[in-house]
């Protein structure tokens, strides 16, 4: 049985990230099946309808890891391994909802996505090399995992831009980003300029894609570490 350290809120932590995986997914995916008609203004209505559930999931994250970080309830540095990067997931779902819902884009949550999967695996790789828990495989896969699903957010959430209206495109702008999408570039040729420009979202089923594998495989290994360690959990509540 993989023991981690399990102590207050970090059951809800590690029973909610695959909620958020796939969460996340779901999200992401209708976005790009109501992409494939071209009708922005849907596009728009169902990553809306996603973000206010993201956004809830967020503030939990945020409020939760605030609260690990100020009472300190794990022994050591196992607070700063375990709520430090739960803190800077919160922090990212709510910049991508209050983003979506405003429509200010969402690169620019990618970005701070991307860093953050950085960092985040650098706790893990540090968790594993400490022997910090009694299955530092599955430490070091959940961390290493979540933090390349980060760092592919930034290009996904390219994908997702160029899918979103924002309150500053004209419908000019709009039917020039539509033509540019790879959706459908099997109905016109585009200029060579058009696939510099627009590298990122050449390709949105392979980059959301790449995406969604790695948050459904970090959802299943962390949903595979809360199965097995709830139970313990539940036996020796502190």
């Amino acid at each position: 049985m993989i023991e981690l350290v399990f102590v207050d809120n970090l059951g809800l932590e590690l029973v909610s990230l695959p909620i958020a995986s796939l969460l996340v997914v779901y999200i992401t995916g209708r976005g790009y099946l109501a992409g494939k008609s071209g009708n922005f203004n849907r596009v728009s209505e169902v990553m809306k309808e996603g973000a206010v559930s993201l956004g809830l999931l967020g503030a939990i994250f945020t409020v939760l890891a605030l609260w690990g970080e100020m009472t300190w309830t794990l022994p050591g540095s196992y607070n700063i391994l375990f709520n430090d990067p739960y803190l800077l997931m919160g922090i990212i779902f709510l910049a991508f909802s209050i983003s979506v819902i405003l429509n200010k884009g969402a690169s620019t949550s990618g970005i701070l996505a991307l860093i953050s999967g950085l960092f985040t695996i650098w706790y893990g790789l540090n968790g594993y090399w400490l022997g910090m828990t009694k299955e530092p495989l599955a430490l070091l896969g959940m961390y290493s995992l979540y933090g390349l699903a980060g760092i592919a957010s930034y290009p996904a959430m390219r994908v997702v831009d160029a899918l979103l209206p924002t309150t500053q495109q004209s419908p000019e702008m709009q039917a020039q980003i539509k033509s540019q999408t790879v959706i459908h570039a099997s109905m016109q040729m585009p200029s060579r300029t058009a696939v510099k420009q627009n590298w990122l979202v050449r390709h949105p089923l392979l980059i959301l894609g790449i995406f969604w594998v790695l948050v459904l495989a970090a959802g299943i290994l962390s949903g595979y570490v809360a199965i097995n360690t709830i139970p313990a959990h539940l036996k020796s509540a502190p």
